[in-house]
């Protein structure tokens, strides 16, 4: 079973650990230096995560501009202005990342991105819509059983629920997302899969935010906490 987790998180994190849609919060508009430091200011570190886990270098493939490229085709075609977020990559002044990897591997990854101005951010933050959600999520379910029936393992999926602003108690920061329950069946063992796609939001800074937890080693309040903490982070940016 532990090789079949290694090769999930393979896949998952090929295709998805790279991600990095949104805004983040900052300063001044011309201020790229102080922009990149208040990105590195939001993301998730070592010492909000339990025992164990460990920082990872992130990766980058075919996958992972695969995964862009679907993500910038449901921007396109659930949005009313038909644009992608590509389309905003040019008002970007800061950008961070952190990727955190459990023994178990469990994973973490938090993308932040400041935008040059609160309108630029406003307005990529818009493309994050239900339509999109919804869509990736079918196109991510279907690129894990692709990916990894290799293996023999097999992929149980449970229904999408939605994240919204209630999952937050930080005020004025935005929430949308996803979760999901998938079960991985292989060599007579059945375990649970909880993935959460979400995106946080406040004044010129975004965040792309992916749980990924075997067996509950993210438990909900730790999944919870995290939240919180990424949410406590961005309001005061």
């Amino acid at each position: 079973m532990q090789r079949t987790r290694k090769i999930l998180t393979a896949v998952v994190v090929s295709g998805l650990a790279a991600v990095a849609l949104a805004p983040a919060a900052g300063a001044r508009p011309a201020d790229k230096k102080a922009d990149r430091v208040l990105a590195k200011s939001l993301v998730l570190r070592a010492s909000d995560l339990p025992a164990g886990w460990a920082a990872k270098k992130a990766t980058k493939d075919k996958s992972s501009s695969s995964t862009d490229a679907e993500l910038n085709k449901f921007a396109k075609k659930c949005g009313s202005s038909k644009q992608s977020f590509d389309a905003f990559k040019k008002f970007e002044t800061g950008k961070a990342k952190s990727d955190f990897a459990s023994p178990n591997n469990s994973e973490t990854s938090v993308d932040a991105t400041i935008f040059k101005t609160k309108n630029n951010a406003d307005k990529a933050w818009g493309l994050v819509n239900d339509c999109l959600l919804d869509g990736f999520i079918k196109y991510f379910d279907t690129y894990l059983q692709k990916s990894g029936g290799g293996s023999g393992a097999t992929f149980t999926v449970g229904p999408a629920g939605a994240v919204d602003n209630s999952a937050v108690s930080v005020p004025g920061v935005a929430v949308k997302g996803r979760t999901q329950t998938i079960t991985v069946s292989a060599q007579g063992q059945s375990i649970p899969l909880e993935f959460s796609f979400l995106f946080l939001h406040h004044g010129r800074a975004d965040e792309t935010v992916l749980l990924m937890s075997f067996n509950q080693e993210l438990t909900p309040d730790v999944q919870h906490q995290l939240l919180e903490t990424l949410a406590t982070r961005i309001a005061r940016a």
